[in-house]
């Protein structure tokens, strides 16, 4: 089960063959078809899946991942100067550790902090 037009729905949509995918109008009603019956799994972000886990006991989150999540900044064509600050600046926050403090502070599971140098 996942929300109609996802990013789930779209990766899944490109990579299953032999299962069907039950779309549902939010992230709640997918949960409700998995709780009810009328789907067998969830896809979403691991973040999404682990905090309905913690609501709903008897849900397991399955270790592997279908496709990694990136979150990128962006900065307006033909502006070098402004992506290279941005990139030198996201560099630097992730090398000093802060990132992953961040996440570590906010209680933030599933995240993960990219190696250093991956753009």
């Amino acid at each position: 089960a996942v929300p109609r037009g996802d990013g789930s729905d779209l990766q899944l949509t490109r990579i299953l063959k032999r299962s069907d995918i039950v779309r549902a109008d939010s992230h709640a009603d997918a949960l409700e078809l998995v709780r009810s019956g009328s789907a067998h799994a969830r896809a979403a972000p691991r973040p999404v899946l682990l905090a309905e886990a913690d609501r709903l006991p008897g849900l397991r989150v399955l270790d592997e991942g279908i496709a990694p999540i990136f979150y990128a900044a962006l900065v307006p064509k033909g502006q070098a100067e402004r992506l290279a600050y941005v990139n030198e600046f996201i560099e630097e926050m992730k090398a000093s550790g802060l990132v992953k403090r961040i996440i570590e502070t906010e209680g933030l599971r599933g995240i993960q902090v990219a190696p250093a140098g991956s753009q």
